[in-house]
């Protein structure tokens, strides 16, 4: 009973996606990449070990229910603006509270070389606090893969891009 005590924060339950992240959980490595998908986009932490993540969050949300509003995206031009968090969080209060499901997503292992646990843990604790953010250019995905890889990329923008200049052209 122990391993339900978010339920009663929330009134949204799901017995699946709780024995989905339970088994999610018990596989983690320090280091990891945690991808949880919320409709049209996914947010992403670094797993930090003991239950805990480092993760951006930003001001008017934060990342359990947090929502991407026009004011997130400022300009296409590249510009970034200091209007986010890095944080240290429990697991369960970034991506649990609303029972959705959560991965581990090294999928760039197999093009990139992670670095070391250690280095991973490093990247992402050197960050925590006020940290520039640009829903285009430096998102919570382009963040988690900076700390484990060493270059930040976003898959999700790169698509969305993509998808907009074939629209375009």
């Amino acid at each position: 009973m122990e391993d339900h005590t978010y339920i009663a924060v929330t009134k949204y339950y799901n017995e699946a996606a709780f024995r989905h992240n339970k088994n999610v959980l018990r596989r983690l490595k320090v280091g990891d990449l945690i991808e949880n998908p919320r409709g049209s986009f996914s947010h992403w932490a670094v797993y930090m070990g003991n239950g805990l993540v480092v993760h951006l969050v930003v001001y008017e949300k934060d990342g359990v229910f947090g929502k991407v509003l026009p004011q997130h995206v400022y300009t296409l031009s590249g510009q970034t603006f200091k209007k986010s968090f890095a944080c240290l969080h429990s697991i369960r209060r970034v991506f649990m509270l609303d029972c959705s499901k959560i991965y581990i997503n090294n999928a760039k292992d197999t093009h990139w070389s992670p670095l070391d646990p250690e280095q991973i843990v490093e990247n992402a604790t050197s960050m925590i606090g006020t940290v520039d953010y640009n829903l285009v250019w430096y998102n919570c995905e382009h963040f988690a893969k900076w700390c484990r890889y060493g270059r930040g990329q976003s898959d999700q923008t790169d698509n969305a891009l993509s998808s907009m200049k074939m629209c375009v052209a």
